[in-house]
């Protein structure tokens, strides 16, 4: 849809008064460079319609080609006034980096910071403030790179969602990043 200026998603990203608009396309690694150009197009349409782009990973991006990370391809291939990032921890992590390392890398192109925490015990996804993410360096980072947003999300949970999301926000309010 991001590539079609006429597409829905601009009319409601505009009735939201959203700046960004965001996509992913985790599963196409092994076609990387059409999916390059694809996000080039979508990223200039973004802009056309007055909106800035954001790519948010997962981990296969973190899959290497020709000796790098898709992931850095991309931003490699790309132009960082059309395309931004929207780091996730999660899979960040998930994809082999440590997540304040590699959010440091975009400094100046990361507006949005995907906050996921990652379970210890199996990898698995936790309550934020529950798992591996080191929440204080994130924050502090945040500001460093220039982040606007930090979008907390968990996307799955063990008992109910409405218990994980309070569990979340009551971390975050201890370790005083509220």
């Amino acid at each position: 849809d991001l590539l079609n200026p006429a597409a829905a998603v601009y009319e409601y990203a505009a009735a939201t008064s959203a700046r960004f608009v965001t996509t992913s396309r985790d599963r196409d690694v092994p076609k990387w460079d059409s999916v390059i150009e694809e996000i080039k197009t979508a990223a200039q349409t973004a802009k056309s319609k007055g909106f800035q782009f954001t790519y948010h990973n997962h981990a296969a991006e973190f899959t290497k080609i020709g000796g790098k990370y898709a992931l850095d391809v991309l931003f490699e291939k790309t132009d960082p006034a059309l395309v931004q990032c929207e780091l996730d921890t999660y899979w960040i992590k998930k994809g082999g980096e440590d997540p304040v390392a590699y959010i440091r890398k975009y400094k100046g192109r990361c507006p949005e910071i995907h906050l996921k925490d990652m379970d210890p015990a199996d990898g698995s996804f936790t309550e934020v403030g529950n798992g591996l993410m080191d929440l204080p360096a994130i924050f502090a980072l945040a500001g460093e790179v220039g982040a606007e947003w930090m979008i907390i999300e968990q996307d799955r949970w063990k008992g109910r969602g409405i218990d994980s999301a309070r569990i979340s926000i009551e971390n975050l309010k201890k370790a005083g990043l509220t």
